[in-house]
């Protein structure tokens, strides 16, 4: 724990003792095992923000177009299907919602919903595609 985290801790554990009769012992305590479940809660979010990441530079390596082409605004055919393709491999790669995806591609939801029930159209092989790309990137 640094020390800011520390003078934190006590600084609002010395505001819940006084506001709710806490004992001085059990207030840190708790406090102590929230920062713990936010760094823990944290770490998650960053391990997928860099697999998404992960994800979202093999598909343009694998599609030949950039991550700046595919998280933009282009409807050009070869840029929209490798967008649709990211979107299909965060989904089940990394289990994320539309919702998840659409923030993460700078899209809205039934964007990500119409992608994910068509790639399949596009891609007849999505099954080998997901496993070459959950091997490469060592997601399995």
């Amino acid at each position: 724990m640094t020390p800011a985290e520390r003078s934190l801790l006590v600084a609002i554990g010395g505001y819940l003792v006084s506001d709710c009769g806490m004992t001085r012992g059990v207030a840190p305590k708790g406090l102590e095992d929230a920062l713990a479940a936010a760094r823990e809660e944290s770490a998650h979010h960053e391990r997928q923000s860099s697999s998404a990441d992960d994800v979202t530079a093999w598909v343009a390596e694998f599609s030949g177009t950039s991550v700046a082409k595919m998280k933009g605004k282009s409807r050009l055919r070869g840029i929209v299907y490798a967008r649709w393709l990211t979107m299909w491999l965060l989904h089940h790669l990394l289990g994320w919602s539309s919702t998840q995806i659409a923030a993460s591609m700078s899209k809205d939801h039934s964007t990500v919903f119409y992608a994910l029930h068509r790639v399949d159209s596009v891609y007849p092989d999505l099954d080998d595609i997901t496993a070459r790309a959950s091997a490469e990137l060592s997601l399995d």
